[in-house]
């Protein structure tokens, strides 16, 4: 068994369905064997995003890069999967190491040799290592993976040339094992006594909800304690939309407890809160951030279960008014609005009731309502634009269901739609453009430090961006009229129900 078989044995073994790659020169070996599955992509943007959709849905996304300029296009996505705390497994070639024979043969195997390619990813990865042994191969891709997956959760970057892929291996079954923390009862003690003496708690979260148990932790926590669930769609859904707990917004200045569930920027400025704060997170003070100013009065490192599954406490009478009589009444009156209000455009794309919301920047939750486990994605915290397409199709290869992508138009372009296109015939998805014709948030920042508008660098000229799906057999709908969105989202639904990608392209206001 040479060790490129021990490689893609190995990869099996881990449970790893699909590799996402470019591929390259520095894969031959690879390449003539069979892969878990090997999905070829068109940009490694798209290859790690896919890879972030897997893993999001629940397994362990793999992409496979070309030495540096692979690495180099997949940079972003993989500072997105640090800094969300997704896990990821990513491979990557070297140029070959030795000169003549089956080594260096391109001029490009000299050019793009690097002092260190490991070094161009080290801050955003949780681990980086060379195999530089036929032994190491099966060892270094366990212990990867259980890097990987021990909490916080994150990608690692494991490189390797040619040349150690053609020598014979040995395949030995290692199996992997991960950790995450839990909760000391010194902690359940003081946290029990500080939210008994509290009179207004409320819970701020924005991941809290990345692991089924979690999710249901909290929600189980939320309701036998009265305590409200602030965000309880953050960066992935954390509480139900219809659950009683659920609040769409609140003055946090105003709450004498905060109990903070992972999320590293819970409100903003870090002094605004007055009351007293109970934080809990696998980081509570997330140390890989080199400033983090925000209050703590109780950090406590647990996993979410851990510590709610073991607090008991009495239950707050708390009255919470109900915010969704209000946004049906606000989706009806903006109904006839132009421009769209991306409030509406939300409303109406909550209505198709995809299983899977995968949102970047723009779609409004609180309009959308989605109420499952993993069915809604946003905002991954470093915030590299474009993600969200290869998600989709990742997300949906893994856990299949009808998905939506919700992206600006910016966003939209970055996330280098042909690639996009060509990868989702694998598993079509429905994009919906939400079309305000620049950079929103560029904008709205200028307007906020400067106190005026900005007079350049945020608007651009408007196209029919998604109009090139055609090209992939897929459908396309550009809407303008409020009195069309609703037919116009039914009838991309139904196209990729079909199997064809569908985009429906819609010019909204602002916000």
């Amino acid at each position: 068994m040479n060790s490129a078989q021990v490689l893609i044995r190995t990869l099996r073994g881990l449970g790893i369905d699909w590799v996402f790659s470019t591929t390259g020169t520095d894969h031959v070996t690879l390449l003539a064997e069979e892969f878990p599955e090997l999905v070829l992509t068109r940009h490694e943007l798209e290859a790690v995003s896919s890879a972030i959709g897997v893993s999001l849905k629940g397994g362990m996304g793999c992409a496979l890069l070309h030495t540096v300029p692979g690495t180099g296009n997949a940079l972003g996505a993989i500072m997105n999967a640090y800094t969300s705390r997704i896990p990821l497994l990513i491979l990557s070639g070297l140029p070959p190491i030795t000169e003549g024979g089956t080594g260096k043969s391109l001029r490009t195997h000299w050019t793009q040799e690097v002092r260190d390619q490991r070094e161009i990813v080290r801050q955003i990865v949780k681990l980086d290592v060379e195999i530089k042994d036929p032994s190491m191969i099966e060892q270094t891709l366990v212990r990867s993976y259980s890097v990987a997956m021990s909490e916080p959760r994150g990608p690692v970057y494991v490189t390797f040339s040619r040349e150690v892929t053609m020598k014979e291996g040995n395949f030995r079954g290692i199996k992997p094992s991960f950790y995450e923390p839990g909760v000391r009862r010194k902690d359940l003690e003081l946290a029990k006594g500080m939210i008994e003496e509290s009179e207004n708690p409320v819970i701020v979260t924005w991941r809290a909800g990345r692991k089924e148990r979690w999710f249901n932790s909290l929600k189980d926590f939320a309701e036998r304690t009265g305590i409200p669930v602030l965000n309880f769609a953050g960066e992935v859904l954390n509480y139900p939309s219809s659950g009683s707990m659920a609040i769409r917004t609140t003055d946090i200045e105003k709450h004498d407890l905060v109990i903070v569930l992972e999320s590293e920027v819970p409100w903003s400025p870090p002094d605004k809160v007055r009351g007293r704060v109970i934080k809990v997170d696998v980081d509570p003070l997330y140390s890989y951030l080199p400033t983090y100013g925000f209050q703590c009065d109780l950090c406590v490192q647990s996993n979410v279960s851990d510590f709610l599954d073991n607090l008991k406490v009495r239950r707050k009478e708390i009255e919470l008014k109900d915010w969704r009589s209000e946004v049906r009444g606000e989706a009806e009156k903006l109904s006839t609005k132009t421009p769209i209000s991306p409030k509406y455009l939300s409303w109406e794309i909550g209505k198709l009731k995809p299983d899977t919301i995968y949102n970047e920047y723009v779609l409004d939750p609180s309009f959308a309502m989605p109420e499952k486990f993993s069915s809604y994605f946003s905002d991954l915290s470093s915030n590299h634009l474009g993600w969200t397409l290869g998600a989709s199709v990742g997300g949906t290869m893994k856990s299949g269901g009808f998905s939506v992508v919700a992206i600006g138009d910016g966003a939209f372009v970055l996330g280098v739609p042909e690639a996009f296109y060509a990868l989702s015939s694998r598993s079509p998805v429905m994009v919906v453009i939400y079309d305000n014709g620049g950079y929103l948030a560029v904008e709205e920042n200028v307007d906020a430090v400067m106190d005026r508008p900005p007079v350049q660098g945020t608007r651009y000229r408007r196209y029919r961006i998604g109009e090139t799906v055609r090209s992939f057999n897929g459908f396309f709908r550009l809407v303008e009229d409020p009195c069309e969105v609703g037919d116009a989202l039914r009838e991309a639904k139904r196209e990729t129900l079909m199997g064809r990608t569908s985009v429906v392209q819609v010019v909204t206001e602002g916000r």
